[in-house]
């Protein structure tokens, strides 16, 4: 069986098993938009405190 032996291909076949349903399933379009929400919040923040940086001319 090689390195992973019988326990080891058990595991894989569980982990193919559920990233197959849910690339079939919608799951992952869902937690794909949410996670392009929250980078363009993150980056929104970034770019104020950035501004803000500049303006008030503080150094860090």
């Amino acid at each position: 069986m090689g390195m992973l032996g019988k326990t080891g291909w058990v595991g894989i076949g569980i982990i193919l098993l559920v990233v197959g349903f849910l690339l079939r399933s919608g799951l992952i379009q869902w937690l794909l938009d949410l996670m392009g929400l929250i980078l363009i919040v993150v980056g929104v923040i970034a770019v104020v405190a950035g501004l803000i940086g500049m303006i008030t001319g503080k150094k860090r």
